[in-house]
């Protein structure tokens, strides 16, 4: 038992030190993404709307997607929390995700977003920071001006307004995300040759440890490809094609 303890924090100690690997390698990613997010809006408005509207319907239909369609690989917010892969995701992932994007939807935005920047080397425009720190931001100053409203009963309205343009931008944000998510994965799918994972062992594609145990040795499959010719072999999921491919690697 004593033994078998050990070997599983070993096993916890390889995915943290993968993950800090990973964290620190999104800072070297140089390509950029196809739609910058101020703009996303605009390049598809019907998609963003229904990510306004139903934006955790559109978050598990991109995780699926981000995930080649393949739900062995599937976690709890695929390793950013502490439960991921031991919520039984194995017996049921459809399910699991579907609990995911509507109990922790900011998660399942953020791990679907270092998803694709961990598979194609995309990095945050400035822009991008500055949406995410902005956001953030005012919804820490609507927790202060509530907690300040405790004792000064006179700025409850005031508290009440920074809230909501707090939500406003919040859910203006995360739409515009995942409008670039979409458009990011279309781009992908039409263009596998843009598929270029530093590490092709990526923590957040480490499958439960119940399908590990059940399929030793599965680890998820990039396609193979030949970036002088642009041409892309193999397939993460049996029997499913890859659209037909351009020449060259595709200029952001």
């Amino acid at each position: 038992m004593m033994n078998n303890g050990g070997g599983k924090a070993s096993l916890r100690e390889a995915k943290l030190e993968q993950r800090k690997m990973m964290y620190n390698n999104r800072g070297q990613y140089s390509y950029t993404w196809q739609t910058e997010m101020k703009s996303a809006c605009f390049s598809n408005p019907l998609f963003c709307c229904l990510a306004v509207f139903c934006s955790p319907c559109v978050s598990y239909s991109n995780r699926q997607e981000a995930l080649h369609g393949d739900m062995r690989f599937y976690t709890c917010c695929q390793g950013l929390l502490p439960c991921s892969g031991r919520m039984k995701e194995e017996q049921c992932p459809e399910v699991c995700l579907c609990l995911e994007v509507s109990c922790c939807f900011p998660n399942s935005v953020l791990a679907t977003r270092y998803l694709l920047q961990d598979e194609m080397q995309l990095e945050n425009t400035k822009c991008d920071n500055c949406l995410f720190n902005t956001m953030v931001a005012l919804q820490g100053l609507a927790c202060v001006c509530y907690i300040a409203s405790i004792f000064e009963p006179g700025l409850r309205e005031a508290a009440q307004t920074v809230d909501a343009v707090a939500d406003l931008v919040y859910c203006s944000v995360c739409a515009c995300m995942q409008t670039q998510h979409r458009d990011q994965i279309k781009f992908r799918n039409e263009n596998m040759q843009c598929i270029c994972p530093i590490v092709e062992g990526n923590p957040m594609l480490a499958p439960p440890q119940a399908v590990m145990t059940a399929n030793p040795g599965l680890t998820f499959q990039y396609p193979t490809i030949n970036h002088s010719t642009g041409q892309a072999q193999g397939v993460p999921v049996p029997g499913q094609g890859y659209p037909g491919q351009h020449p060259q690697y595709p200029k952001a």
